[in-house]
């Protein structure tokens, strides 16, 4: 399997039916690609001034992962201002920005630039397809990362000649990064066996929201907790300072 074929069809396991851009020649491997596939549609704007602002617009109105192509370095300073309108909105935006070919970048291409540091001031996140070995991991990571929270543009840099290479790994869905908590189920899995314990926490657990699952006025009927009787008998604080000779509170006082 192609990396671009790789690429669109990774894509449209994770929702994406729309790719807006204004494609150059660097873009040829990832339009036709895009040519044979009947759920994804490529949407040709007149320019990166409009191509960005398009995508933003139904990244919004669907609700869903917005995705515009640039064309290597000049097409990513026209969409530059665009770019940061889409940060400051928020917007779960990726950029697929066409690279150079690497079998030319020694003859300095004239449209070269670096796409990089250019995408890094108006993007949360820059990933580059380098090799065959990282394009299947870097296109999962920036989509994660595009899908996690806080939301805004991520850019990942697709040289032509890598796009046309092959690899063996599969399509899969995407799933954004998430704190480590329990879910409503749980939490109420996990409330439930605690009311059958001789001796529960004082209070309730709470989900990732910090929502209360279990019936407060049950919970406030249980025993307290064998932890919270320990430290009845703690001196307190002050009495402890009280304790300290005059001598040493007047060295502590002035440190």
């Amino acid at each position: 399997m192609k990396i671009a074929e790789f690429l669109l069809q990774t894509l449209e396991a994770n929702g994406v039916s729309h790719i807006f851009g204004n494609p150059g020649t660097t873009e040829l491997p990832l339009v036709k690609a895009c040519e044979q596939r009947k759920k994804l549609k490529y949407v040709v704007a007149l320019s990166e001034v409009s191509a960005v602002p398009m995508a933003d617009g139904y990244a919004r109105a669907t609700r869903s992962l917005g995705v515009v192509n640039l064309h290597v370095a000049p097409g990513l300073g026209n969409g530059m201002g665009t770019l940061y309108t889409a940060g400051i909105a928020g917007t779960p935006l990726l950029v697929l920005v066409g690279g150079q070919d690497r079998r030319f970048l020694h003859t300095n291409p004239i449209l070269w630039g670096p796409v990089e540091k250019m995408a890094g001031a108006v993007c949360k996140a820059v990933f580059v397809l380098n090799t065959a070995f990282d394009a299947a991991a870097n296109i999962r990571r920036a989509l994660r990362t595009v899908m996690t929270p806080p939301y805004g543009p991520v850019a990942l840099i697709c040289p032509p000649d890598l796009l046309e290479s092959d690899i063996d790994a599969l399509p899969t869905r995407v799933m954004p990064a998430t704190l480590a908590c329990l879910d409503k189920n749980q939490v109420a899995a996990y409330v439930k066996f605690l009311t059958t314990a001789k001796s529960p926490p004082s209070s309730p657990p709470k989900t990732c929201t910090g929502t209360m699952v279990a019936p407060a006025p049950r919970w406030k009927n249980l025993p307290q907790p064998l932890v919270r009787r320990s430290t009845q008998h703690r001196t307190p604080a002050c009495c402890q300072w009280r304790a300290v000779p005059m001598r040493t509170r007047v060295i502590c006082r002035r440190v």
